[in-house]
C-alpha cells in the first residue's frame, strides 16, 4: 500500500530532514575547516623552512574549531538512528489507529443497518443477515432483456431469477462502504505488522549503522 501521511508522520519526517540537514551542514563545515587548517599548517611549515618564527596561532585555532565541529557532527550522526526509529514507530502507531478508526466506522454502519434488517425481515417473512451488505450490482452493469429497456436506458428488473442473474457475468458490482472500510482496515493492519517486522529486523541486523541519504555509515 501507499505510504501514509498524517500530522504525526509529517512531524517525524520533518525531524529526520532537519537531522540530515544538520549533518550535511556540519560535514561541509568540517571540510572547510580542514582546508583552512591545511593552509595554516603549510604556511607555518614554510616559515620554519625559511628560518622565520612560525606563526601557529591560526593553525591552533583552526584545529580546535575542527575538533569541535567533528564532535558536533558525530553527535548529529549518532542522533539520526533514533529519529529514524521513532519515525518507524510513529508509522506503526498511525497505521493501527487508522485501522481502528475504519473498523469502528464499519461496525457503526452495520449496527445501524441491523435495525433496518429487523424491519425488512418482518416485512418479507424471512431472516435477513448483515450478509446483504456484501455487494450490490450497479444498474448500469446489467445486460438486461429488451423488455427492461426504457428510453434507451438499461434498467434492472425488480425481481430477477437465477437465470437472469447469471447472465450478467460482466455486470458492475458496487461495494458497500462498510465492506470497503473493513478491507482498508485489514490492509492497514497488515502494513503495521510488516512495519513492525522491518523495525525489529533493522534492530537485529544493523544495530550500529546510521542511514544517511541512502548511505550506511558506522556509528563510531
Amino acid at each position: 500500500m501507499q505510504p501514509i501521511s498524517t500530522p504525526a508522520t509529517v512531524q517525524a519526517d520533518e525531524a529526520i530532514v532537519a537531522g540530515e540537514s544538520r549533518i550535511a551542514s556540519l560535514a561541509q563545515r568540517a571540510a572547510d575547516m580542514r582546508v583552512k587548517l591545511a593552509g595554516a599548517e603549510k604556511k607555518a611549515s614554510d616559515e620554519v623552512l625559511s628560518g622565520s618564527e612560525p606563526r601557529i596561532g591560526y593553525a591552533v585555532r583552526y584545529r580546535g574549531e575542527l575538533m569541535a565541529v567533528e564532535g558536533a557532527l558525530k553527535s548529529a550522526q549518532a542522533a539520526l538512528p533514533a529519529l529514524q526509529r521513532e519515525r518507524a514507530q510513529v508509522e506503526v502507531s498511525e497505521l493501527r489507529r487508522l485501522a481502528s478508526d475504519r473498523l469502528s466506522e464499519a461496525e457503526e454502519i452495520e449496527r445501524q443497518a441491523r435495525k433496518h434488517l429487523v424491519k425488512l425481515s418482518e416485512l418479507e417473512g424471512i431472516s435477513y443477515t448483515i450478509s446483504v451488505l456484501s455487494s450490490q450490482r450497479s444498474a448500469t452493469g446489467w445486460y438486461a432483456a429488451p423488455q427492461f429497456l426504457e428510453g434507451g436506458n438499461i434498467e434492472p428488473a425488480e425481481f430477477l431469477g437465477l437465470h437472469e442473474t447469471l447472465r450478467d457475468v460482466a455486470g458492475t458490482v458496487l461495494e458497500p462502504k462498510s465492506r470497503i472500510l473493513r478491507a482498508e482496515a485489514a490492509d492497514l493492519q497488515g502494513a503495521a505488522r510488516d512495519a513492525e517486522r522491518n523495525l525489529a529486523a533493522a534492530d537485529v541486523i544493523e544495530p550500529e549503522m546510521t542511514v544517511f541519504r541512502g548511505m550506511k555509515m558506522p556509528n563510531r
